[in-house]
C-alpha cells in the first residue's frame, strides 16, 4: 500500500504528459458525446449510475456522492495512445471530488475538456452533485469554453449500498455494478450561455441492483439536438475477480457493445469490444490509499477509544463517520442516538456555564469565572470560546491574585 501511495504521483505526471500528446481521436466514434472509456462504451452509455469513478465529474457528478476511496484511472483511445485520466477522492464530511482530463469529439470537431466535479448526498435519500468543464477546441479557432454540468440522484430505498453489503456479493475494488439498491437520475449537461459551441444535452437514468448475486440493470434516455436515444446496460459478478457487462445505444439503430473486469483489492483492468468499430479498448483504475472496509474499521476504532475516554463529542464524530460506510447498522444506530443525547445534555450544562461565567465576570470574580470555564472544557474540549475567555481571563487573575497576596501580606504587618 505504501508503494502505492509512493508511485501514483510519478505515475500521474507520465500519463498526464502522454495525454498532452495525443493525436485527435477518429472522426468515427461510438458515442457523439461520451469519450472512449470502456464503461461508458461497455455499458451502452447507461453508466451514469454505475459504479462511481473519476469519469462521473465528466458525466454525471452526483455520482461521485457514492465514492468510498480516491482512485485514478487510465483509459487509452482505439489508437492505444492515453487519451482520458481522472483522479477522485472522497471524504465524509464534504463528498466526493473528481478531476478529470480528456479528449473527445462534439460533432465534427474534437475538444480537450479538463473536468473538476463535486458530488454529496445531503441526505440518505438523494444525492447532487456539480461539474466545471473547461473546454478547447482542437485545430480550431474557437475561443476556450466553459460549460457546467448539474445531476441529482434519488434512491428512495437508502444510500449506496453498505461496505458488508458488498463484500457478501463478492465485490472487489470498482466493480461495474450499481452502488444503489434502487437509483433515478436527472441530469442536464453542458450548459452555458453559448449554445453554438457546446450543445447541452438532458438525460433521465434508472439503475436497479436485483440482489447480492444479481445483475444490475441500468437505463438513460438522453434528449439531444431535438432528438432523444435509449441506452440500455447489464452487469454481474461471475465471482470475486470478474464481473462481465454488456450494453446497446439507441434501439432503432442498435450498437452493441460488451466487456469484462478483471480486478482485486486494489485494482481493476476494463476491457470492453465495441461492435461498431470491431476493436477491443481497455482502460485501468486504481485504488489510492485505504481501502473502504480499513477505513470504516478505523474510524470504528477510534470511536471506541473516544467513548471509553467520554470524550463524547469526538465519539459522535467517528461513529457518523463509519455510518456513512455501514449505513444498514442498526447498533449504530443505537449508539448513534444514545451519542447525541448525552452530547445533547452536554450542551445544554455548556450554555449554563457560559452564562455562569460571564455573570460572574461582570462581577469580577475572575477565579469564578475560569472555573466555570474549565468546566465547559471538561465536558467540550473544543469549545472555543471558553478557551478564549480563558485566556483573556489570564491578566485579570494574575493582578487579583497579586492584590490579595499584598492585602495578605499588609493585614499580616498589621498584626
Amino acid at each position: 500500500m505504501k508503494t502505492l501511495r509512493i508511485h501514483s504521483l510519478p505515475l500521474l505526471c507520465l500519463a498526464a504528459s502522454l495525454w498532452l500528446g495525443v493525436k485527435p481521436l477518429p472522426a468515427q466514434t461510438f458515442f457523439e458525446n461520451n469519450g472512449h472509456t470502456p464503461r461508458a462504451l461497455g455499458l451502452g452509455g447507461a453508466h451514469l449510475v454505475a459504479a462511481p469513478d473519476p469519469w462521473a465529474a465528466a458525466w454525471n457528478p452526483a455520482a461521485l456522492a457514492a465514492l468510498r476511496e480516491a482512485q485514478l484511472v487510465i483509459n487509452p483511445n482505439f489508437d492505444y495512445r492515453v487519451s482520458t485520466l481522472g483522479v477522485a477522492g472522497f471524504w465524509p464530511q464534504t463528498g466526493g471530488w473528481g478531476l478529470t482530463l480528456m479528449r473527445l469529439p462534439l460533432g465534427a470537431q474534437q475538444v480537450d475538456r479538463l473536468s473538476l466535479a463535486w458530488g454529496k448526498s445531503p441526505a440518505s435519500f438523494f444525492s447532487l452533485g456539480l461539474a466545471v468543464h473547461g473546454n478547447r477546441f482542437v485545430r480550431s479557432s474557437e475561443a476556450d469554453h466553459a460549460t457546467f454540468t448539474f445531476g441529482v440522484l434519488l434512491h428512495p430505498l437508502g444510500g449506496r449500498v453498505p461496505v458488508s453489503y458488498e463484500q457478501a456479493a463478492a465485490q472487489n475494488f470498482n466493480a461495474p455494478t450499481s452502488p444503489y439498491r434502487f437509483a433515478l437520475g436527472l441530469q442536464a449537461g453542458d450548459l452555458s450561455s453559448n449554445e453554438k459551441l457546446v450543445k447541452s444535452y438532458y438525460k433521465a437514468s434508472l439503475a436497479a441492483r436485483l440482489g447480492k448475486r444479481l445483475p444490475s440493470v441500468f437505463i438513460t434516455e438522453e434528449w439531444r439536438r431535438r432528438e432523444a436515444s435509449t441506452q440500455l446496460g447489464l452487469s454481474f459478478i461471475v465471482f470475486k475477480h470478474l464481473a462481465l457487462f454488456s450494453g446497446v445505444q439507441d434501439l432503432h439503430e442498435p450498437r452493441f457493445a460488451c466487456g469484462a473486469t478483471l480486478m482485486n483489492e486494489n485494482h481493476a483492468f476494463d476491457f470492453v469490444y465495441s461492435a461498431k468499430e470491431r476493436r477491443v479498448i481497455g482502460g485501468l483504475s486504481l485504488r489510492l490509499g485505504s481501502s473502504p472496509a480499513m477505513r470504516m474499521q478505523r474510524h470504528f476504532a477510534r470511536g471506541k477509544e473516544f467513548a471509553k475516554a467520554k470524550d463524547y463529542r469526538a465519539a459522535l464524530h467517528e461513529f457518523r463517520q463509519y455510518r456513512v460506510y455501514e449505513s444498514d447498522n442498526r447498533k449504530n444506530a443505537e449508539l448513534l442516538a444514545e451519542l447525541e443525547a448525552r452530547v445533547g445534555r452536554e450542551d445544554r450544562r455548556v450554555a449554563e456555564l457560559m452564562a455562569e461565567a460571564d455573570s460572574y465576570e461582570g462581577k469580577h470574580e475572575y477565579i469564578s469565572a475560569a472555573l466555570s470555564y474549565l468546566q465547559v472544557l471538561k465536558l467540550d474540549r473544543r469549545h472555543h470560546g471558553a478557551r478564549l475567555r480563558l485566556e483573556r481571563l489570564e491578566r485579570h487573575i494574575d493582578i487579583y491574585a497579586t492584590q490579595l497576596y499584598r492585602r495578605g501580606v499588609q493585614a499580616f504587618e498589621d498584626g
